[in-house]
């Protein structure tokens, strides 16, 4: 049982390096391809802590990220985010281990529709209302690095939109050190 959490700890930390890297590009397409690879680690880790809501929520955010990034969000398009909110919602209660299942079903629809927009802006601001919802799951199940990337998805996206989304960015930030020369 203790080589089982160690391992858990260890495939967490290899997640965290691909969930880092989702908001550090301006392409909406190359952020859910980061967040599949990093929700593949995350679906392991959750399942070997034994918190199958969290290993099902992030199995179904493969399907959802891999999806959306192959799927244009339009009306006509909005069918596939109705089935992964299904999804989400029957596998809660298959996987049903309390309350803190509530907390992760949540997260995973937020993040379905976070990503349907196509403005990488708008998603980096809703963003932020999922990783509370996630600390709050990974507290409860133990998973350390979880809460880590929580904190890190915070700071990544508030960096990104620093970068990205600001008129002035990071070529403003940089001016008063470039006028020193």
């Amino acid at each position: 049982m203790e080589h089982k959490y160690f391992a858990a700890q260890v495939v967490g930390a290899i997640a965290i390096v691909f969930s880092l890297s989702v908001f550090q590009t301006n392409n909406r397409r190359k952020m859910l391809y980061a967040g599949t690879f990093g929700a593949i680690f995350w679906t392991l880790q959750f399942y070997l802590l034994g918190a199958e809501a969290g290993a099902a929520m992030n199995a179904i955010g493969v399907v959802r990220n891999f999806t959306l990034a192959r799927v244009k969000p339009r009306r006509e398009n909005l069918w596939v985010l109705v089935v992964i909110t299904l999804m989400a919602a029957a596998a809660t209660l298959f996987t049903w281990q309390g309350p803190a299942g509530l907390l992760v079903l949540a997260a995973c629809v937020l993040n379905g529709f976070v990503f349907w927009t196509s403005n990488t802006a708008t998603i980096r601001k809703l963003y932020l209302i999922v990783p509370p919802l996630w600390f709050a799951y990974d507290l409860i199940v133990h998973s350390y690095p979880g809460m880590a990337i929580e904190c890190l998805l915070i700071a990544s996206n508030l960096l990104g939109q620093f970068r990205f989304d600001t008129k002035r960015g990071i070529k403003t930030f940089l001016q008063p050190i470039r006028s020193y020369k």
